[in-house]
């Protein structure tokens, strides 16, 4: 009479075994909770890991055209600019606006040197750069920026500047009194101008010298020299 204990043994074996699964299956299942989809979503930190650009996406970076320069700063405003402050919708100075003039050269050491100036009779306007100056004889003077007797002290870059009517801007033209090589030269006595920027051209007498021909860049004022 003693099977019925037997049997008793097992049933609760049983109970046992399917409860040590049951707990087993729900410590497995709690990882997988952080690895799902919402998880990871909701997670800062894979998602920075996930790409190598954590700021905006690229296609919403987009570049900002800089504006074009004009003229309109002055020497010593602190602007770290050149020029002059005014009206940056001014013209360049036409020929026709302007009254140009040259000094009687002046001669030193073998060279000849004398200012054109370019004082303007019209509305304002700008003057910027070299001047273009023929010789009689056909040779276009080289234009630099400084010389034996003018021109930009620093070698800098031509500035522009504004002329109101009245103003006088301009630039020294210089030569050789006789070759490079020391021969004679043959005599120059007119040289046609134009004004920086401009075609058309006004004749000048020339008292100077005759070889290698150079000019400089305007500037403000009557001596053709910045400093």
């Amino acid at each position: 009479m003693n099977w019925r204990p037997a049997l008793a043994v097992p049933a609760v074996a049983a109970a046992a075994l399917l409860a040590l699964t049951a707990c087993k299956q729900d410590t497995v299942a709690a990882p997988g909770a952080v690895t799902s989809p919402q998880a990871a979503a909701a997670s800062p930190k894979a998602a920075t890991a996930s790409s190598p650009h954590a700021g905006a996406p690229a296609a919403t970076r987009t570049k900002t055209a800089r504006p074009a320069k004009t003229p309109t700063s002055d020497p010593g405003d602190g602007d770290g600019l050149s020029g002059d402050a005014g009206d940056p919708d001014a013209p360049a100075c036409a020929t026709a606006n302007l009254k140009i003039t040259i000094d009687e050269a002046e001669g030193a050491a073998g060279h000849s040197i004398a200012p054109v100036h370019f004082r303007n009779t019209g509305p304002r306007c700008w003057i910027e750069g070299y001047p273009t100056v023929v010789t009689g004889a056909g040779a276009t003077a080289g234009k630099t920026p400084s010389g034996y007797g003018g021109g930009l002290s620093d070698g800098s870059e031509p500035s522009p500047y504004l002329l109101e009517k009245g103003d006088t801007a301009s630039a020294v033209i210089e030569a050789l009194n006789a070759n490079a090589d020391g021969t004679a030269c043959t005599a120059v006595t007119t040289l046609r101008v134009s004004p920086p920027k401009q075609s058309s051209s006004v004749k000048l007498g020339w008292s100077g010298g005759c070889a290698e021909f150079q000019v400089h860049p305007v500037v403000r004022g009557t001596t053709g020299q910045d400093g």
